[in-house]
Order: structure tokens, then sequence, then C-alpha cells
């Protein structure tokens, strides 16, 4: 509990670090283009992280900067003696950059800010179902300098294989590794660094290259933080930090290919060097979350199929004008046949698009049409006051003007996509809901990010539409003697009014307010997740003054004691809230009142070394779960005063015990 506000901004530069500079070093031996190099950086650096994690144990490397130098240095070398041309300057775009580069640091100066007065704390963790599964994950990377992620089995003891995509835990583990700091702060510094920095930076060049403008670019930065559905949503709900890392990376996917398609000054080589280092990004995209994959692909076809229709307008005006649409037709529906028959080839994404959800619709069609309409997509978010449907007028309005020019048409049609889906997941049942919506599990949660992922290209596009066309209304009909420059700060002042606007609506209050709820220690309130107290946190962290590394720890995991891997670093028998198979320990949880007349319980402590149990009470998740998980344990509950064991060290409430009965 050391840590402070410094640690978690210096992970963040650090995380930042990592997931740009190896990509910008790729993509510089490449001879990318500026804008070009600086959208595909993330994905590149995702890439090199990757590779570099899953081969440093078979190579016999720890993880660290050596493995992630090693592959960055041999990716960059290959693109140097692939490179098709010598690197050439950009054409010029309206605009300042550097008013983009500062409108775009203040917006995420405020979301920083109002993110730290959330957490309270610098080691603030999420109090949620998967978070323990996330801190534990980084910690264990830390301990055992293997980030692979194929080594990920914190649900399967006695097994160190496994798929989980680990790229934001790798990350992660490193911050935690270079500075020395706990899987908790690294983790928050890991969140700034993608919603603070990574976000807005490729919303701001997504839309630049859009429209080929920085003024745009300026008012995408300051209204990057506008909608409640991006950043914020994974941020509060999960966690989902792979996809909250996975679709801030989808961004950048969209910006590759605007400028593969829509870069008139482009060669041919230039087409395919852009083409070749999408490519190479696509593994790191999977391995990020392979849900961010399927996103890129559906969110990516309508931009494909509408740079392919601009491809061969000169082909219409040679009257050959049936080409254009056919072609485009085929591309696009064999593009979604290829992947519908992909995935049902493969037999876990078949298992996911076929079987029932967990997750359940919620609603009629014409309230998932509302939420979108009003970008009020999301949990504990409603449509409250007139803000919500006012953001929702500017970005239709910005889907109307992209219309009028090829280059942005796609835009609309890809947020027409994604509320498709989201309401497909809100309102219809099964059979088609999995069969459409299975392979992001169902989960609506999931849709309403990708619904504020598109949402946020067209509000910008309509604020500064909107704001410009008021100034053309107004400007004659102000005095003559009024300042020029003054009638020019009009369209930045009603932008920046409906930047400050959208912070203040309910949706944001309540997305911020969420991220707060979901971090607090207090386990005592009805609101909020009740995992892990201030007293316990304590705790946790003396485990290894008083726990040997031979030992291993036993607990509830739906109380706070699930995170001992994660912050106390000691062998803990259950690492996530979710099931883990590990019959021995389940057996103590069950049976260890009984060890002076069950003699497999001593032999279970004896053999697998399980020498202490944390004894958290009853602050459990969610103050209990509906299903009455939180009641598989009972030789825990209450063990305190079972005469079996010695209390070692305490806290508050929170004990930590030597199980003496077997001695």
């Amino acid at each position: 509990m050391n840590s402070t506000w410094l640690d978690v901004l210096a992970g963040m530069v650090l995380a930042g670090t990592v997931l740009f500079v190896p990509g910008a070093l790729i993509g510089w031996a490449a001879a990318l283009r500026a804008r070009t190099l600086l959208m595909a950086a993330p994905l590149l650096s995702a890439t090199v992280v990757a590779l570099s994690s899953v081969c440093a144990p078979l190579v016999g490397l720890s993880w660290g900067i050596v493995p992630l130098a090693l592959v960055t240095a041999a990716l960059a070398g290959l693109a140097a003696l692939a490179r098709l041309r010598e690197r050439t300057s950009e054409t010029p775009w309206d605009g300042d950059p550097r008013i983009a580069v500062a409108v775009t640091v203040a917006a995420a100066a405020v979301h920083l800010v109002r993110l730290t007065r959330a957490y309270r704390f610098p080691f603030a963790l999420s109090q949620t179902y998967d978070s323990p599964f996330h801190v534990n994950l980084v910690q264990r990377f830390v301990a055992r300098g293997d980030a692979s992620w194929l080594h990920v089995s914190l649900t399967t003891h006695g097994t160190d294989s496994g798929f989980y995509p680990a790229t934001w835990h790798a990350v992660a583990a490193l911050v935690s590794q270079w500075l020395g700091v706990p899987a908790t702060v690294s983790i928050n510094a890991m969140t700034f660094a993608v919603t603070g920095f990574l976000w807005p930076a490729l919303v701001v060049l997504v839309t630049a290259s859009l429209t080929r403008s920085w003024t745009f670019g300026a008012v995408a930065g300051a209204l990057a933080f506008a909608l409640p559905q991006m950043p914020n949503q994974f941020t509060y709900f999960g966690v989902l930090y792979p996809n909250l890392l996975g679709y801030v990376l989808v961004v950048g996917v969209l910006g590759i290919l605007v400028r593969l398609f829509f870069q008139e000054d482009a060669t041919r080589a230039e087409t395919m060097t852009t083409l070749g280092v999408g490519i190479l990004a696509l593994p790191g995209l999977a391995v990020t979350h392979p849900s961010a994959l399927f996103t890129a692909v559906i969110l990516s076809l309508p931009l494909v199929l509408v740079g392919t229709w601009s491809a061969l307008v000169p082909v219409q005006r040679r009257g050959r004008w049936w080409i254009r649409p056919v072609i485009g037709t085929l591309m696009v529906v064999g593009a979604y046949v290829a992947v519908e028959r992909m995935t049902m080839a493969v037999p876990a994404l078949a298992g996911m698009r076929s079987v029932e959800s967990v997750w359940a619709s919620e609603g009629a069609v014409h309230q998932a049409v509302a939420r979108v309409l009003s970008f009020t997509t999301g949990w504990m978010i409603n449509q409250s006051g007139v803000l919500p449907w006012l953001i929702g007028a500017v970005a239709l309005v910005g889907a109307m003007w992209c219309l009028r020019d090829l280059r942005t048409a796609w835009l609309p049609l890809s947020h027409t996509v994604a509320a498709f889906f989201y309401v497909v997941a809100f309102s219809w049942q099964e059979p088609w809901r999995g069969w459409i919506v299975g392979l992001w599990y169902a989960d609506t949660r999931r849709f309403e990010a990708m619904v504020g992922l598109t949402g946020v290209f067209l509000l910008a596009l309509g604020a500064w539409v909107l704001a410009k066309s008021a100034v053309t209304w107004v400007a004659p009909r102000l005095p003559d003697a009024m300042p020029r420059r003054m009638v020019a700060l009009v369209a930045p002042t009603l932008v920046l009014l409906l930047a400050l606007l959208a912070q203040v609506s309910a949706p944001m209050r309540a997305s911020y307010s969420k991220i707060g709820s979901n971090s607090d220690f207090d386990t005592t309130e009805s609101w909020n997740a009740g995992l892990l107290s201030m007293d316990e946190y304590r705790l946790l962290e003396r485990l290894p003054q008083h726990v040997p590394a031979a030992s291993q720890v036993i607990g509830n995991p739906w109380n706070g004691s699930v995170f001992a891997s994660g912050i106390g670093g000691v062998d803990f028998a259950f690492p996530h809230v979710a099931p883990v198979y590990n019959p021995d320990a389940m057996y103590l949880a069950e049976h260890l009142r009984d060890a002076a007349t069950d003699p497999k319980v001593c032999q279970i402590v004896r053999d697998e070394h399980i020498d202490y149990v944390l004894d958290f009470g009853t602050d459990y998740l969610w103050h209990g779960d509906t299903w009455g998980k939180h009641l598989r344990f009972p030789a825990l509950k209450g063990i305190a005063w079972s005469g079996l064991v010695e209390e070692i060290d305490r806290e508050g409430h929170a004990r930590l015990l030597r199980i003496s009965a077997c001695d």
C-alpha cells in the first residue's frame, strides 16, 4: 500500500511505450508513412508482445525486455528486407495537428482525473467477477517469468497448459517487473495507458484520415470521452481488460484500411506495404482477444465494400456500371459466408454459436433501437434527460454527412452493423440469437461497446458539421464591427460546449460512478460488489511474511481471499471465482472440520502443502451468489473457532490461520 499515483503515471508511460514503440520501429523499418505508422504501431506492438511472450519459454528466456527486444529486432529486420519503397512525404491535411494534440491531451487529462477520483487509491482493483483472474494472472506471470498465452491455467490445477488472450496481462507484468509495483497498480497503469493514450490517439488519427483534416481530428479528440460505451464500458463491467485493449486496437485496424483504400497518392508499393503491415497485425489482435478479431471483421466489411466500389469508379465511367455493385456485393457476401463457415468448422467456435448462452436477451426490439439512437446502451445506463437524445441526434447528422462521400460512406454502415448485433443480443431469442452473436458469448455488454466504438466517429463528424453550419447561419447576422477572430471561435466553442454537456450527462456520470463503486473497498454497502475490504487487502499484503514459498493457502474464493495470489504472491488453491478444478482442495473445503476423524484430510494437507487458511468471513461477491455458489466451501466458514487452526495474523475481521490439526 506504499504505491502512489506517481507509480501509476510511471506505469502508464511504460505501458504506453511497450504498446507503441516496438510497432513504430517495425513500421519505420518498413518505410511506412508517418500517419499510417502511428495507427499501425499499437497493432504491431501487440503482435510483438504475442510472439515474444509465447516464444520466450520455448528458448529458455524469462519474460522481460530481452525477448521483447529480440522479436522487435527480428520483425524490424524482416520489414527492412521486404521494404518495397523509400519513405515519402505526406500530403498536407487541413488544420493544425498541434491543436489536435493539445485538445486530445486536455480531454484525456479530464478522463484520467475522473478515473483517478473513481479509483480513489492507486492500488484500487475492480471487485467484479473476472477481476481476481486478471490480478492473479499478472502476478503469476511476474513470479514465473512466463507470460505465454498458451500457459494460462488458473482454472485447472496441476497443469501449465491452456490458452487465454493474455496480451494485456503480459504488458502489465512488464510494468510490475520493471517498476516493482504490485499487480493492482500495474493493471491500473495499463487502464490509464489504453484509455487515456491509445484510445484518443487512434480516434483522432482515424478521424483525420477519413476527412483529411486535423480540424476534424481535434473535434474527435475533444469528444473521445463523450460516450459511456467506450472506453468506460469494459473498465467497469466484467471486468474485461482484454476486450478493452482489443476493441481499442480495432480502431487501428479501421485506420489502416482507410489508408489502404483511400490514400489517393499512394503508389502500388506503398499499398502493398500497408497491406503487409495489416496482415502482420492480425496475430496480435487475435491474441489480444479473439472477439476483437471478429469485431474487426464485421466492422471492416462495409469499409472494404465501399473501398472496392471507390476503386472501381473509373470502370463505371467507361460505361460498365454494373461491375462495381456486383463485385462489391459478391465480395461482402462471400466474406460473411467465409467467416460463417470457418467459425463453424472450429469446434470451440461452433459450440459458442450453437449452444444457448448464459447471457439471456434483455428486452424488446424497440427498446434496443431506442438505446442505440440515444447512446444509452450499457449496464446501469438509462435514457434520463434530453442530453442522450441530443448526442444521438448529433451523431445522426454525422451519419447523414458521411453518406455524401464514398470515403466516409462506410462509417454509418459499420455503425449499423454494430447496432444490428446489439439489437440481436438484446432482444432476439434462440436459436438465431446464438448463431449470430455467439462468438461474443451472446453478451449484450460487448455489443454496447461496439456501438460506442463506431458512434464516437459519427458524433465527432456531426458535431463539426453542425458547428460550421451554425457559423454559416450566424455570421451574416452578426454586427460588422465584430472581429472575424471572434466569429471563428464560434464553431470550436460549440464543440467544446457539446463535449462539456456530454461529460455531465447522466450516462457518462453513471459510467464513472460505476467504475468507482466497483472499485470501492467498503464491502458492507448494498451497491458495492462486496468482495475485498481494506483490512483484507492489508492482511494479504503481509502474507509473504508468514507463508513459506512451498506452502499453499486455501480460502473461499467468493470472498476477498481469492486475491491472495495477486496481492500476497502466495500459492492459493482457488485463484478464480469461477470453478477451479482442484479436487483435493475442494475436499478440504468440504471436510476440513473432519480432520480428527477423516485421515484423508490431513493426507491432503501434507501432500499438497495446504498449510494455511484465510478466513475472511461472509463478505461475498455480490453479497452472495444467486445460485449459492459461495456456499460450496462449508468447512471453511467460521474455521477460526473450530479448534483445528491457530491464528497467525489478523487485520480487523480478516484472519490468516495455520492448520494445526495435522501437526
